[in-house]
């Protein structure tokens, strides 16, 4: 075994390629190896390296020997050709046997190498001839030619020297067209000339280029292919030619365009769905802002009963108009703007007191008698505080329509599950109660259970369905314990944590009274276009704050420069040159209103709005419309009265 042997192996891990030559070399061989793991290196080195058996790995990243095998054949078929790897599947060993490998041989049994090596060259030796190898490079070139991709080959220049039918095929272009030519002539002119310089780049440095082609056919017709460009190297890596491998991907370019301008369009659609909620807002909230503004004023200063009852009915068909509203936008909202739902500890004496504020009227005029009991301070509920206040609002809204005579209880404990804290939330009701074959539908979209020209409740049918979609984005949830003629209970019971301190249960809710000891007014500006939002402002505060009012922007800033304010309500969409958030910013430059509380009052009153709004330097945000004790309470926040 005195001659040197060349040895291609086929081989990704280059450790086993070291195994797999000391192995031969003890065994007595005289090595000249070369190793290589992708199907162009090893087409290339079948015809540059000329080896004396290929012993190749079954499976490496891009093909595997069966593929080797089949291009071996093509190529040079009398080379011996031995798999060895660490398959020990007897399939795998079947088909690659089948596809004419000489052995089959484990890299844990190595020692039988060297003899199976030795027993294959022998069998082999008769087929070694320049007819047999130049016979089967023809075979190659035939497989080549029926190949359903593109195959280009070029001279170091891009002078074409080779393209198959399929290139004849797509391009229309025949091939005595192109041969002699630069593979330039394709070009569409739509691609940088950057792109090409770095292509070129690559390929003549030796590596392998992959990318999209836009190409143009012989009839000016644009086509696109994913393109694989690779150089053809002898064994000292003198580069001798390129060849492209090319896929025709026209249809799928197409198919993804057709899914961008899909994707704009689902995008542009969402932003004029999210134009006209902020605009339905809007135009709803402010005038209905006049509508339960004037009626609660006036029920309030009325002496005579008549003008009262009426005054209180005007109220009630606003505030089922705003809640009819606030539903369907609720509704509209839930899914697209979920990604703005905030998790965190809040303060649940806060929002069960300000839910029980907002219905404790309603509840009065129906003869119902509303109260709340914080059972154990010392846990925080963990949600967004928004749609906690909202599912308590829908629930108890229920409860206040369902019930005709007794009282409604909202109870608030924690609970232990699993041993994790909850906190419990419990609206009782003595209402007309709901049978227990009816429990699972009120949970639908716009089910009632009263329907039809004949139906005896009011409302849209959705409130309960929002209630439970808000809670289970707190991995909370909602049950309910009824029957017919006995009253309801439903619970929200939603994770908590326990308070770092305990909060003594206190009314949140600012009294009049509190802002009237003071020795004189506070100076306020309101800065409102709609005539009847300045006039409520002012009915609501002229007993305790002293109001100054403008009317657009402009005028703001003027007066703001005039005057000293301690505080200013800002809407937002003014008449005039220049928005409210705009104003805001103005005023804010002026000498001594640096730290002077903003607050945006404003129908925009979307799930995104108020940190919006904050975010761009307002110091509290009220929503229209908006009841008097809301107002003030805010206003004693801010002023820390």
């Amino acid at each position: 075994m005195e001659n040197t042997l060349n040895i291609l192996i086929l081989e990704d891990v280059p450790e086993d390629a070291e195994l797999i030559a000391q192995e031969l070399q003890q065994y007595g061989f005289t090595l000249k190896i070369k190793r290589v793991d992708t199907e162009v290196e090893f087409l290339s080195a079948l015809l540059t390296f000329k080896p004396d058996i290929i012993l190749a790995d079954y499976l490496l990243p891009s093909f595997n020997a069966v593929y080797a095998l089949t291009d071996k054949k093509s190529v040079a078929p009398d080379i011996p050709f031995i798999v060895v790897t660490g398959s020990v599947s007897e399939g795998v060993a079947v088909e690659c046997m089948k596809a004419g490998a000489d052995d089959y041989i484990l890299k844990t049994n190595l020692k039988r190498l060297g003899a199976a090596v030795s027993s294959a060259l022998k069998n082999a030796e008769i087929l070694k001839s320049k007819n047999i190898a130049e016979r089967k490079i023809l075979q190659l070139m035939r497989a080549v030619e029926q190949s359903p991709t593109i195959k280009i080959i070029t001279d170091l220049n891009g002078v074409i020297e080779y393209v198959n039918p399929r290139f004849e095929e797509l391009t229309g272009y025949t091939a005595e067209e192109v041969i002699g030519k630069k593979v330039s002539l394709l070009k569409s002119g739509e691609m940088k000339d950057e792109d090409y310089k770095i292509l070129w780049e690559t390929i003549t440095s030796g590596r392998i280029w992959k990318g999209d082609l836009h190409n143009r056919k012989k009839n000016g017709d644009r086509y696109w292919v994913s393109a694989s460009i690779s150089p053809i190297k002898l064994d000292d890596g003198t580069i001798i030619n390129y060849v492209a491998n090319e896929e025709d991907i026209t249809d799928k370019k197409m198919f993804l365009s057709e899914l961008e301008t899909a994707k704009q369009s689902a995008e542009e659609s969402n932003r004029m769905k999210s134009s006209l909620l902020e605009n339905l807002s809007h135009e709803f909230r402010t005038p209905l802002n006049g509508i339960l503004g004037y009626s609660s004023i006036i029920e309030n200063a009325a002496t005579e009963k008549d003008l009262k009852d009426m005054a209180r009915g005007i109220n009630t068909s606003g505030k089922r108009l705003l809640d009819t509203l606030t539903a369907i936008l609720d509704l509209s909202q839930l899914d697209t703007e979920k990604n703005l739902i905030q998790l965190e500890p809040i303060d649940t004496i806060k929002v069960v007191q300000s839910v029980a504020d907002e219905y404790s009227p309603l509840a009065k005029r129906k003869g119902l008698a509303l109260h709340f009991t914080i059972k154990d301070e010392s846990f925080a509920a963990v949600a967004d505080e928004r749609l906690l206040g909202k599912s308590l609002s829908y629930i108890l809204d229920n409860a206040i329509k369902f019930s005709q005579r007794g009282e409604i209880n909202i109870e608030v404990f924690p609970v232990i599950k699993e041993g994790l804290p909850f906190i419990q939330f419990d609206i009782i009701d003595t209402g007309i109660g709901i049978a227990e074959e009816d429990q699972s539908a009120i949970f639908k979209e716009f089910k009632q259970l009263s329907e039809g020209l004949g139906r005896k409740y009011e409302g849209t049918g959705i409130g309960l369905s929002l209630a439970r979609r808000m809670v289970e984005f707190f991995n909370g949830e909602i049950t309910i314990k009824s029957a017919r003629g006995a009253g309801s209970t439903f619970s929200i019971i939603i994770p908590a944590v326990k308070r770092e301190r305990t909060v003594a249960n206190e009314n949140h809710v600012v009294l009049e009274n509190e802002m009237q000891r003071r020795n004189e007014k506070v100076k306020i500006l309101s800065v409102e276009d709609n005539l009847e939002n300045r006039t409520i402002i002012k009915k609501f505060l002229e007993s305790f704050c002293c109001v100054d009012d403008a009317v657009n922007g402009i005028q703001a800033i003027q007066k703001a420069k005039s005057e000293k304010y301690s505080l200013i309500l800002m809407d937002i969409s003014l008449d005039g040159a220049i928005d409210g958030k705009t104003a805001a910013k103005e005023i804010r430059k002026i000498e001594g209103y640096k730290t002077v509380p903003i607050i945006a009052v404003t129908g925009y009153a979307l799930f995104s709005d108020k940190d919006q709004f904050m975010q761009e330097g307002f110091d509290g945000y009220l929503a229209k419309p908006y009841r008097k004790n809301q107002l003030i309470e805010i206003i004693n926040e801010r002023l820390n009265i």
